[in-house]
């Protein structure tokens, strides 16, 4: 764990550089109750507040680095008599951290939320009202307030917390703040480097050698070998987060003889019947305490309920006994999923903790996961793989910036250092990412005409910017002002990503009844997009018709997400409030007989499907699939011949042979295949017209030197003849459709109210 501090900001304009120098720290007390009983050493930690600009502090999880800290800058000030002037900014990565932490920090000042402490995130917000005060905010939120200097300014200390996850928005804002022009170039200013112990209950570490030792003295071998047999394994990649696809097998045991038998490459993503027999080892040999497993995703989380249920009893543990045993499902797809058991939040209930060492990206942390389990009492921890695995994974997870995409982060690095090159400006943050990344970022804002040639924002880009979605997604938006279709492209904009509007089940009927919901709502349209935006349309209608709770009622009984309807229709109408401020639309929401976004002016061709997944497939250029020769389940890409359609999509068993655009491609940790994530059907001629750079020989045209078109001609046509001027048409709605972005531009910055 890691917290970096920033004092007084307006200072820190003086000095762009800082680096980390050791020194000797003290101690502090750990699984602390309230302030006051902690912080044993306090004093020693004080002595490094009035040291230079910057500091880096490595707490241990539990030290109460979240809660104690800020209350430490603030008491520390009160005492000097400068309270009033201590206004403390504290950084999380998560809204559920920021709001939970702000509660509790009031809760121990003995205050209530909204005098010296409160918290501020994306729709809600306790100000604190207080001079002197404490504030939690959500790393997005610090990197748009970025913009706004008089409101940076006026915090005396920024505290950056969780810093080890490596978020995106968090490398980027220290990237800015190290790169604020200088008053004056002193040179690089040390920053002591405090190291702040926090367990202080002991946790035994079992790793994989031991944990089969200790399996096999209490299981006898035909008892593992039998049960092991009846329970499946899981060994495909977590390719869809909504559900269980992917054939479900057998292996030959639940137990090597020795742990030097399992091999890296070898090791199954998820070796459930190990998993279930080591969660039957703790209940059955134990007497009291939680235990939390660490799984990678949604569909593992549900394969493990079911096996344990399904199971458990012949593993001594009868799941069915809700007296004894109760399971709990912890995702954001499911209802009420809240991450609070990944960093920030302290459980004080689990006491094991069962680690698989494996996660939905490609990073690691086991040393923050073995801590859940001692924070207020001693604990238990079980790795599911050798010491020797251990020891070669990262300390740190693994940068945001070196695996998410770029786009947004070269849209706002040209809005903060609009003289230096995007390269040259990310090559100075932290781990830089792979130059090739940032070029391909560059080269897709270039498409998207959000920079230009030479790296300059263009007036789209600008307006792009400004928009909180990332770049593709606010385009889609812009896109249905100008062709008077907003309410599904504003719908399809924010759900956005590889997200889902509708629910996983490890249930198989209730999947198949899910996919069949996901199947009516797409309407025939071949799409994931149209099928999300007419599901949430339909619960919106209800909504509004009938009320919330029969709207409720609505999206369970077709596996729709009612928490993500409500988020979407946030998102949505903070968007509108962002439009109608920059006079891009007009300042009232507009609602007619359908309730859509922008009311009946703004929607007359929202029922035009065609030109909607045309304008879609716009801006997703070149998420573009192709079907394959070689067979009708295959598709091509312009840089993989082997790709096929997510299980979960509408578009996974019927669909008509013609090209797709997709959100994203994954592909398993076992095998060569992607498989495309959110698909939609677009038709060639869309694809020529609203696509890449065409090139035409006769009756040929060529995408972009990887998609060959065969032009048809009507009776009395040419083939040749209409393929030049399919290309003209292409030419002139791109002559027709660039000035509009400007238009949009002025609108945002010089409209009057009157116009």
């Amino acid at each position: 764990m890691f917290i970096v501090m920033f004092r007084a900001l307006r200072d820190l304009k003086c000095a762009r550089h800082f680096s980390t120098a050791k020194c000797s720290g003290g101690q502090i007390g750990s699984s602390i109750s309230t302030y006051q009983e902690g912080f044993n050493e306090q004093n020693k930690v004080d002595s490094s507040l009035g040291l230079p600009i910057g500091r880096l502090w490595k707490p241990d999880t539990g030290s109460g680095k979240s809660t104690q800290v800020p209350q430490m800058l603030l008491d520390d000030a009160m005492v000097k008599g400068s309270g009033s002037l201590c206004k403390i900014l504290c950084v999380q990565p998560r809204r559920i951290a920021a709001t939970s932490l702000a509660k509790r920090v009031a809760k121990e000042r003995r205050e209530s939320l909204g005098y010296s402490v409160g918290y501020q995130i994306r729709f809600d917000s306790r100000r604190p009202t207080r001079l002197g005060s404490i504030t939690y905010c959500t790393t997005g939120y610090l990197l748009n307030m970025l913009h706004s200097e008089s409101y940076l300014v006026s915090f005396s200390h920024i505290i950056l917390d969780e810093v080890h996850e490596r978020a995106l928005d968090l490398d980027l804002f220290m990237l800015f703040l190290r790169n604020f022009n200088a008053v004056d170039d002193g040179g690089r200013l040390p920053a002591p480097h405090l190291c702040i112990p926090g367990r202080a209950f002991p946790v035994g570490k079992h790793y994989l050698g031991e944990v089969i030792e200790s399996l096999s003295g209490f299981y006898s071998p035909r008892a593992l070998s039998l049960r092991y047999n009846l329970l499946p394994v899981t060994n495909r990649s977590n390719s869809d987060k909504e559900g269980i696809d992917g054939d479900q097998h057998l292996q030959d045991s639940i137990l090597p003889q020795s742990s030097s038998s399992i091999f890296r490459e070898e090791d199954p993503l998820i070796p459930l019947g190990l998993l279930c027999a080591v969660i039957c080892y703790v209940l059955s040999s134990t007497k009291g305490g939680s235990i939390l497993v660490f799984l990678p995703g949604l569909r593992h989380i549900m394969a493990v309920e079911s096996a344990v249920r399904n199971h458990g009893k012949m593993l001594g543990c009868d799941f069915s006994d809700y007296s004894r045993y109760k399971i709990l499902q912890l995702h954001s797809n499911l209802p009420d999923g809240q991450e609070n058991f990944s960093t920030s939040i302290t459980i004080p209930d689990v006491k094991f903790v069962i680690d698989i060492g494996k996660v939905n990206q490609r990073i690691y942390e086991p040393h923050s996961r073995s801590t859940r389990a001692g924070r207020v009492q001693a604990g238990e921890y079980f790795a599911l793989f050798t010491r020797d695995m251990h020891n070669s994974f990262r300390i740190t997870r693994f940068p945001g910036m070196m695996r998410e995409d770029l786009q947004q982060t070269s849209l706002q690095v040209k809005r903060t250092v609009s003289s230096a090159s995007i390269q040259d400006t990310l090559r100075d943050s932290i781990e830089p990412p792979d130059e090739a990344k940032v070029d391909l970022a560059i080269s897709n804002l270039q498409l998207l005409r959000a920079l230009d040639e030479k790296e300059g924002l263009t007036p789209l880009g600008v307006l792009l910017s400004e928009l909180p979605l990332d770049p593709c997604r606010a385009k889609l938006v812009l896109l249905g002002v100008i062709f008077r279709c907003l309410d599904p492209l504003l719908i399809i904009g924010v759900i956005g990503g590889d997200q889902s509007l509708f629910y996983s089940s490890a249930d198989q009927e209730t999947r198949k009844d899910a996919h069949r919901a996901r199947v009516e709502f797409s309407r025939n349209t071949w799409s994931d997009h149209l099928s999300m935006a007419n599901a949430f349309r339909a619960t919106r209608e209800v909504w509004y018709r009938t009320g919330r709770a029969a709207a409720f009622e609505f999206a369970v009984s077709n596996h729709i997400h009612f928490d993500r309807v409500y988020e979407v229709l946030q998102v949505a109408r903070h968007m509108l409030e962002i439009l109608a401020k920059k006079r891009i639309i007009s300042c009232h929401e507009h609602l007619d007989e359908h309730f859509q976004f922008g009311g009946a002016s703004l929607n007359t061709n929202s029922w035009r499907t065609p030109l909607i997944k045309a304008l879609i497939f716009h801006v997703m250029y070149p998420n573009l699939a192709a079907p394959s020769s070689a067979s009708r389940r295959r598709y091509f890409t312009e840089t993989d011949e082997m790709t096929h359609m997510s299980p979960s999509s509408v578009n996974s068993t019927e669909r008509p042979r013609s090209l797709f655009i997709f959100n994203s491609k994954n592909k398993p940790s076992s095998g060569e295949t992607y498989f495309l994530k959110q698909t939609s059907h677009v038709t060639p001629l869309a694809a020529c017209l609203l696509g890449g750079r065409l090139q035409g020989s006769g009756r040929r045209i060529c995408m972009d030197s990887w998609l060959d078109f065969l032009v048809q001609a009507n009776e009395g046509t040419g083939g040749d003849r209409a393929a030049r001027l399919l290309i003209e048409l292409r030419k002139t709605i791109q002559m027709v459709h660039q000035p509009l972005y400007p238009v949009c531009s002025v609108w945002g910055h010089q409209l009057t109210p009157d116009h």
